[in-house]
Parts: structure tokens; C-alpha cells; sequence
């Protein structure tokens, strides 16, 4: 049996009187412990799909199910980390961490909360408050408070997105240190070819104008991936190639919009 069960979505929204087909007839099987990537341009739904696996949106049909159950809203086995880090500015980065453990015993959440900013190279920021942090480590924390709640799945809405690219490929080597160490679950949405080769086990390549699937990736390369630049070059070339034709329909789009106005 499949550990995450994406089967036959469909979702469609409300635009100008009309309804507008988002995400058709999307069917992806995750196993436990895998990497999976969504990439595709914008507007092809990889967030939509994201926060209906996060139980925050409802799709018109399909099957949706995690370990076997039903997903119809948001539970603790399903972690979030958006693009913003969405901290709390008042409480300290440790506290911040402890936030989702409430119902623990303070000791041991104040415990897990040092193991994963451990994980995170946090550590010795731990009595700081967010302010005093930069926006990559902002966003480590918010990773940090995620993975204390130890959800079976953790969901990624381009956490990396807002970052300098120097900071943004730091944390994605903190990311993959992160999955070998703790080989989660993880559905990581991106519009980064390079980002989606060096850290996923597949990447699901999406189409636009509905959201659909355009192909199912495998990325066959040993990890930690810093050592195989070109075939990772080899898949980015080839992935770019098929989004090509999207990203010209969506250029296109665009400026029959621009001429609408």
C-alpha cells in the first residue's frame, strides 16, 4: 500500500463568473521516506495541490489518503513550512520551537526543540528572537519547529523562494543533511530545476492551464549530490527542455492579458 495516496484531483476556483479548471486529474503515489519534488511554472497549481494534501483546501473529486485514512482537513501528522517563516516575533527561537508541543512535559519539549535546532545549526541561537536572525535562518527555524512535531510528512510551499541564491543553496545542502539523517517524508514544491535535481528522489514535472502532471522523474544519483554536477546538469537540461513549451504558453497568456486591459 502507498504511504501518500494522491489519486484522480480535480480543483477548479471561481474567477470573473467562471470557473476555472486548477489542478486536473492529478494522480501521484509517494512511498514513506521519499523525496519528492513539484515543479512547474507559475500558475500549474503545485501550492494548490500542496495545501490540499495539507487538508487546508478541498479538492472537487479524487482520492487523497495518508497511511490508508482519509486526508479532509489539517492534522499534526502533515507539517507545514511556507516561504515565510511565520515565527512569532515576541517568543525566542527555542520558544518558537516548543510553540506545537504544548501538550509535551516543558523538559522534553525544551529537549526536542535543542535536538532539531541541533539539526538546523541553530543551537547557539536559541535564546535569540527572530529579528535578530537573518531570513535563511529564519526560515531553518521555522523547519526546526516543524520537525518537532515529528509529522509523518513534511510539506514544503518553496521555503527557499524569498532567499539570496547563496542562501539558498546553504540551505539546501542543510535540507539534504536533514533527509539523510531523518529520511522524512517530504513533498517540496519548487519552481527551481536545480533545486528539485539536487534534492529530490523524484520530481513531478507539471503543466499548466489546468495543473496537470507532465511527467514523473526519477533522479537515480547517490547522495550527497554535490559530487555528480553534471549528470545533475544532464537532468536539469532535460527537464528544461520539457517546460519550455509551458513557460512560452504562459508568456503568451500573459500578454494576451496585458492586450485584455
Amino acid at each position: 500500500m502507498m504511504f501518500l495516496k494522491i489519486d484522480g484531483i480535480q480543483k477548479s476556483f471561481g474567477k470573473e463568473g467562471r470557473r476555472e479548471q486548477v489542478l486536473k486529474d492529478i494522480s501521484v503515489d509517494v512511498r514513506e521516506g521519499e523525496f519528492v519534488s513539484l515543479l512547474g511554472p507559475s500558475g500549474c497549481g503545485k501550492s494548490t495541490l500542496l495545501n490540499i494534501v495539507a487538508g487546508l483546501n478541498r479538492p472537487d473529486s479524487g482520492v487523497l489518503q495518508l497511511d490508508g485514512r482519509d486526508i479532509v482537513k489539517p492534522g499534526k501528522e502533515r507539517g507545514m513550512v511556507f516561504q515565510q517563516a511565520a515565527l512569532f516575533p515576541w517568543l525566542t527561537v527555542e520558544e518558537n520551537v516548543m510553540f506545537p508541543l504544548k501538550g509535551m512535559p516543558k523538559e522534553e519539549a525544551r529537549e526536542t526543540a535543542k535536538k532539531y535546532l541541533r539539526l538546523v545549526q541553530l543551537s547557539q541561537y536559541a535564546g535569540h528572537h527572530p529579528h535578530e536572525l537573518s531570513g535563511g535562518m529564519q526560515q531553518r527555524v521555522s523547519i526546526a519547529r516543524a520537525l518537532a512535531m515529528d509529522p509523518a510528512v513534511l510539506l514544503m510551499d518553496e521555503p527557499f523562494g524569498a532567499l539570496d541564491e547563496q542562501t539558498r543553496m546553504r540551505l539546501q545542502g542543510v535540507l539534504e543533511e536533514i533527509w539523510i539523517e531523518t529520511k522524512k517524508t517530504i513533498i517540496f514544491v519548487t519552481h527551481s530545476i536545480q533545486e528539485a535535481v539536487r534534492l529530490s528522489d523524484r520530481i513531478i514535472v507539471m503543466g499548466t492551464h489546468p495543473g496537470r502532471v507532465l511527467q514523473d522523474i526519477e533522479v537515480k544519483l547517490e547522495r550527497p549530490r554535490e559530487g555528480h554536477l553534471k549528470e545533475m546538469a544532464a537532468y536539469e537540461e532535460s527537464i528544461l527542455g520539457m517546460l519550455k513549451t509551458e513557460n512560452d504558453k504562459v508568456e503568451e497568456e500573459e500578454q494576451n492579458n496585458a492586450v485584455g486591459y
